[in-house]
């Protein structure tokens, strides 16, 4: 998709969107703030974060992430496994429960300038990560989830 009208329609079709992402040069996922959305979606908190995220990171290794894998827990459009990529990530796995969430992120992955190669996202449950065994990673990134236990029968 290179036709700059159709990335803008595509961005707003995706949104809300809750960080932003510069897409391409002079297009971030910005454009969606003025649309309107379905409230089963909930309120849109935006955010940038990109260079709160690569600073950090980068806190714990200063000479980038070079090859080193990573999960994101409730990763929403993923876009901290693509700021990871950026600093050199290896194998990157991020999950969200929100369909909704990780189409922004495929969409990303497929008509972005931010790199995507070896970047997995999938719709899935915190619970459900057990049986999906995605393996070990070097880091773990777990921030915006809120968590409820399964109700648990009495005896």
């Amino acid at each position: 998709m290179t036709d700059t009208a159709l990335l803008e329609r595509e961005i707003k079709r995706l949104g809300p969107w809750h960080h932003d992402i510069e897409v391409v040069p002079g297009i971030t996922t910005r454009l969606s703030l003025n649309e309107d959305y379905p409230a089963e979606l909930g309120p849109v908190s935006f955010l940038d974060m990109r260079d709160a995220v690569r600073s950090k990171l980068l806190s714990v290794y200063p000479d980038g992430l070079q090859g080193r894998s990573v999960l994101d827990c409730g990763c929403n459009c993923g876009e901290c496994l693509f700021w990871a990529k950026e600093l050199g990530a290896g194998e990157c796995f991020g999950f969200d429960a929100r369909e909704h969430w990780i189409n922004q992120g495929r969409f990303l992955a497929e008509h972005s300038q931010l790199p995507s190669d070896g970047v997995t996202l999938e719709v899935m449950n915190l619970y459900d990560l057990p049986s999906r065994d995605p393996g070990s990673f070097d880091i773990v990134l777990f921030h915006g989830c809120s968590i409820t236990c399964p109700s648990r029968s009495r005896a």
